[in-house]
């Protein structure tokens, strides 16, 4: 008889992780995806379920009001109905917190996993890290990306049950991957997604990206997939954009790629495309000071970039070619976390 087994997902970039994994889960076990229904957009995530052909979630928990409590609340209750061997979340958002924490205190005896643990950018003002960190403390077993995150791991006294199997995103690749078209665009162009709370819950920094991006859509094309959160913020601050600017809402995950693979470099703040844009051999522009993906920050690849100083940018723009640097990883991380958990059962 398959055992129960619960993964816990509410945020676009989990479903895309998660998405090769739940695909084996839902053969070996009796597996019931919870939807947490953190982003809430129907083209955020309702319709990339359909894009990845992906199954709907069997539990989608509606909140009202208060994120924090009333998912708790109604995750205890789901649980307790469940009954489950494993309990599953990914990354570093505050569905993965409460899930952490919900299956640590009222559920002790089962086991709760948190995949991609281990990630540090040492940056103390980021509400992701201090998630990262909980998280990580009040897991059972912790399944690292690199022997770096492990490592990290190891230095803050988590030692029992952590293993390194590589990044589920480049399993997700693998399998759209055939599916990328080459986009037709008489000139060259930039792909920029800015979302992260450092970046446009404040108005200085805002303000100065919008000026770059003002600055460099006369020299360049730009194509901008603005995010709910940084279209708040823009119409706060009554922030203008260049009317060169194409400005798109969010799209679907393979249109996202479509436009990552086709760009000559891209400017974002966003975690899954700086993986992204690795594999897909595209440079990719951080504006940020830290970042936890610092494995992949090279000269040949992923850059940080001071908005106080972005001539780097604009001598960019001049190259003909760009070569990006190959990393080594994991390969077959799925098919790596599903061994472990039929062993560890």
């Amino acid at each position: 008889m398959k055992k129960n087994i619960v993964s816990i997902i509410g945020t676009r970039p989990e479903i895309i992780k998660m998405y090769p994994l739940i695909l084996k889960l839902d053969k070996f076990f009796n597996h019931k995806i919870i939807f947490s229904g953190q982003h809430f957009s129907r083209n955020m995530v309702s319709e990339i379920f359909k894009d990845l052909k992906l199954r709907k979630p069997d539990i989608y928990i509606k909140i009202k009001k208060n994120f924090f409590f009333e998912f708790s609340k109604k995750l205890i209750a789901t649980i307790k109905d469940i009954k489950p061997s494993y309990i599953i979340y990914h990354g570093d958002t505050m569905t993965t917190l409460i899930s952490s924490l919900i299956s640590c205190n009222f559920f002790p005896t089962i086991k709760n996993v948190h995949i991609e643990s281990g990630y540090r950018s040492k940056s103390r003002n980021s509400i992701e890290e201090k998630i990262r960190k909980i998280v990580d403390h009040h897991s059972k077993i912790n399944f690292a990306i690199r022997k770096e995150e492990k490592d990290n791991l190891y230095d803050e006294g988590i030692k029992k049950h952590v293993y390194v199997v590589g990044n589920t995103i480049y399993d997700t690749i693998k399998i759209k991957k055939n599916k990328i078209k080459k986009l037709k665009f008489k000139k060259k162009y930039l792909y920029v997604t800015i979302h992260r709370s450092e970046n446009v819950d404040n108005k200085n920094r805002i303000e100065k990206i919008y000026n770059l991006l003002n600055k460099l859509a006369d020299e360049v094309k730009i194509i901008l997939s603005i995010h709910p959160r940084t279209k708040k913020m823009q119409k706060k601050y009554r922030l203008k954009l260049n009317e060169k600017i194409k400005v798109i809402g969010p799209t679907n995950y393979s249109t996202n790629l479509n436009y990552l693979s086709n760009c000559f470099f891209c400017i974002t703040d966003s975690g899954g495309i700086q993986e992204e844009a690795v594999i897909l051999g595209k440079k990719c522009f951080i504006p940020l000071s830290k970042t936890p993906h610092h494995y992949y920050l090279d000269s040949n690849a992923n850059e940080l970039i001071n908005i106080n100083d972005t001539r780097k940018l604009f001598l960019f723009l001049k190259k003909k070619k760009i070569s990006i640097k190959k990393f080594d990883y994991e390969k077959f991380s799925s098919k790596k976390i599903l061994e472990l958990l039929i062993k560890l059962q």
